[in-house]
């Protein structure tokens, strides 16, 4: 089956093209939003969103199609999988948010990993240059294995009277960290400036710190946050077989400096973490975007566009461009079709 349902303008007011299905690493998911990419969890166009109407005009606008793509670490890519990002999706911008450190990492207990893809730019972003950010890090700074079984209500007022929720409190980091080192402004530039040069963006699991800035990039264009939040929630169902593969790792006490090459010195002792916690690791739960809309991105920074201007250092006439860029006009998918993911 083709990588990517491949929509003309007049096929994106059709629904029905939008529910073909594709089977990816033994898991069924919708095409669009996922294309298999051999060896690439989690990898998705983000084409279809709907935007605004254009008030001028009359006209319905949607994110565009086959232009800005978001997945985990394409390290095990595969050759087939490198012929579809290249050949059918015309991928050769690659924008990597990982730190130095993961990379080290990763190098040192993957030996068949690839950082460098064939006929592909891989632009290093790292919103954290050396610090670590792996799922058990994450745990040890900000406690993101907590499970709150609260409702969203009860986590609003908890977040107000200043508590702190894991996840939430990390994706504020990010936030501040990304704008000090620049990393999303450089992805957007891309933007500005390649209108016709399809992109990638991933970080390790294409959740967290992918998820913030794709989130940033859709509410900047006007989508619902009910539209955002699916789409984040979508990399639980994304990471397929990867997914169980996470889990153990973390329960094995993975993400730490190694003595020597493919030996953690600390593995045997384990992380501490439970199965459930681990879970909630990998997981993405849509109330947690659903808070971090409300409460970060918009009670602390005022929106997506006044953090890429006030942040960022972007102008509104940039921002306008982005925009621009990143839209069509068309109906859009009705996403809710896949809710039971």
């Amino acid at each position: 089956m083709a990588a990517l349902v491949a929509l003309t303008q007049e096929q994106s007011n059709s629904a029905t093209v939008r529910n073909t299905i594709l089977d990816a690493d033994g898991s069924t998911l919708p095409s669009p939003p996922f294309a298999k990419v051999e060896g690439v969890p989690n990898f998705r166009d983000l084409g279809g969103h709907k935007c605004p109407d254009d008030a001028e005009f009359g006209v319905s606008r949607c994110i565009r199609y086959g232009y800005l793509f978001r997945s985990a670490q394409p390290a095990h890519i595969t050759s087939t999988g490198i012929d579809t990002l290249t050949k059918e999706l015309n991928i050769h911008d690659t924008y990597d948010l990982r730190s130095f450190k993961e990379l080290r990492l990763m190098q040192q207990r993957y030996d068949d990993l690839s950082v460098e893809i064939p006929g592909v730019t891989r632009h290093h972003v790292p919103i954290y240059r050396d610090e670590d950010y792996t799922p058990i890090s994450m745990v040890e700074k900000y406690n993101t294995a907590q499970a709150d079984t609260s409702s969203m209500d009860q986590k609003l007022n908890k977040l107000a009277g200043r508590s702190k929720d894991g996840f939430i409190q990390a994706y504020g980091d990010i936030l501040v960290q990304a704008a000090k080192s620049g990393s999303y402004r450089t992805i957007v530039q891309h933007i500005l400036e390649h209108p016709d040069k399809p992109l990638l963006v991933h970080c390790t699991v294409g959740k967290d710190r992918t998820g913030v800035f794709i989130a940033l990039l859709l509410k900047l264009c006007g989508v619902s946050d009910e539209a955002v939040v699916w789409d984040y929630a979508l990399t639980t169902s994304g990471l397929g077989k990867w997914r169980e593969h996470l889990i153990k790792r973390i329960l094995d006490g993975a993400g730490k400096e190694y003595s020597n090459k493919g030996h953690d010195k600390d593995e045997q002792e384990g992380s501490g973490v439970t199965r459930e916690q681990a879970e909630r690791i990998v997981g993405s739960h849509a109330e947690d975007m659903e808070i971090f809309l409300e409460i970060v991105l918009k009670g602390k920074f005022g929106g997506a566009r006044k953090y890429l201007r006030e942040e960022c250092g972007l102008k509104d006439e940039e921002l306008d461009k982005v925009v621009d860029h990143l839209t069509i006009e068309g109906e859009g998918a009705d996403f809710a079709v896949h809710a039971a993911l």
